[in-house]
């Protein structure tokens, strides 16, 4: 097993703890959005729709993730086919911290036996404390040197996942105690934004909006001055730091539906997103008639974006077909997975000497059974 899904499965035991703790106290009544836990000063929000994505044709790739299969496996119930929505929150301090709020249907019963078959697996040590309203639980095993991660539910509200300060935001969010992100005017007009620019009629299934700070696009286009090696090189890299906001909608149907996609950039001064736009434009081109992408039949999905600009704000847009997706999910994670690391040759061995194996194939022959891709 990787460390991945060792990790996502001690995640899920220690939701299922701090859930069962919180059931002690009595049913709970789910009415309370993922959005009132997250804190005004947010970077970047995206938000899941569950169950839209759960019938569009993302369906067949969440369901083939091998850590779902493995929590299914060992919990007995398909955590995505439980959740219903979730925020994903990264606030403005560059601190490496983030959030997740989230709402569920899982009963007690079912979270007491997924907490007791993968901390019985994992031999896992966690603390559980009562601060207020909520039961707070963390890792007491962990080797991370930052703040352990922690977990937080009360009655009637989203479970809270997150490290350090910034969950202890979420939850003054979610108690009212804080001003919360949609208090805040660009992330509201934000929303509607991305509402606005998807399908007609339709609710989008992810929602992201960013509202980039100026104090880091200033240090960047600091620390960035004179690497451009074109006049025009250094214009498009100046018009890219002026994007200030961002919004994003993705609209899913049925499983044989399209998936329409919307992104909207707003620029702090005019002729940036037009130059923005005129970079991408180029990118698009060039990329599109490469002989690899044209053989995969990626060019006519680039052909097909649409780009517009509107005085300071971009607009672009996609339709993918339903048979379409899986091929892009597939080249998105092919591209962003990392690179495999170079294996030094073995050296030579010499006559009546045996050579030692490399080390990775000794932990490939152990970890024989976990050779499925991730």
């Amino acid at each position: 097993m990787t460390t991945r899904r060792r990790n996502l499965l001690l995640l899920l035991a220690t939701v299922a703890l701090a859930i069962g703790g919180a059931y002690l106290a009595g049913a709970p009544d789910r009415t309370r959005d993922v959005l009132d836990a997250v804190p005004e000063h947010t970077f970047l929000l995206v938000t899941l729709d569950l169950p839209k994505l759960r019938a569009s044709p993302f369906a067949k790739e969440l369901a083939s993730l091998h850590e779902v299969t493995d929590v299914s496996e060992t919990c007995g119930f398909d955590p995505l086919a439980r959740t219903k929505t979730v925020a994903i929150a990264i606030p403005e301090a560059e601190n490496g911290e983030f959030g997740l709020a989230l709402t569920h249907d899982l009963t007690k019963d079912e979270l007491s036996r997924c907490a007791t078959n993968v901390t019985a697996s994992r031999g896992t040590s966690l603390a559980m404390k009562q601060e207020g309203p909520y039961v707070v639980l963390e890792s007491t095993n962990s080797l991370d040197l930052g703040p352990p991660a922690q977990i937080a539910y009360r009655d009637g509200a989203p479970l809270l996942i997150g490290r350090g300060a910034w969950l202890g935001s979420m939850r003054a969010a979610l108690d009212g105690r804080e001003p919360r992100v949609l208090s805040r005017p660009a992330h509201a007009a934000l929303r509607e934004v991305a509402g606005a620019g998807a399908a007609a009629g339709a609710r989008p299934s992810i929602v992201a909006t960013a509202v980039l700070p100026k104090g880091l696009r200033d240090r960047l286009r600091k620390q960035m001055a004179g690497e451009a090696d074109t006049e025009r090189g250094a214009q498009t890299m100046d018009a890219v730091l002026a994007v200030s906001e961002v919004a994003v909608a993705v609209t899913t149907g049925g499983e044989h539906d399209p998936v329409k996609l919307f992104a909207e950039l707003r620029c702090e001064r005019a002729g940036a997103c037009e130059t923005v736009r005129a970079f991408v434009d180029r990118k698009r081109v060039a990329f599109a008639s490469q002989p690899l992408v044209r053989a995969l039949g990626f060019a006519p999905l680039l052909d097909a974006v649409q780009l517009t600009v509107q005085g300071e704000v971009l607009d672009a847009r996609l339709e993918l077909a339903a048979a379409d997706v899986p091929r892009v999910l597939s080249a998105i994670k092919q591209a962003w997975s990392p690179a495999p690391a170079p294996r030094s040759a073995p050296l030579p061995a010499t006559s009546g000497t045996a050579v030692a194996p490399h080390a990775d194939e000794v932990l490939g022959a152990r970890d024989a059974g976990d050779a499925r891709p991730h």
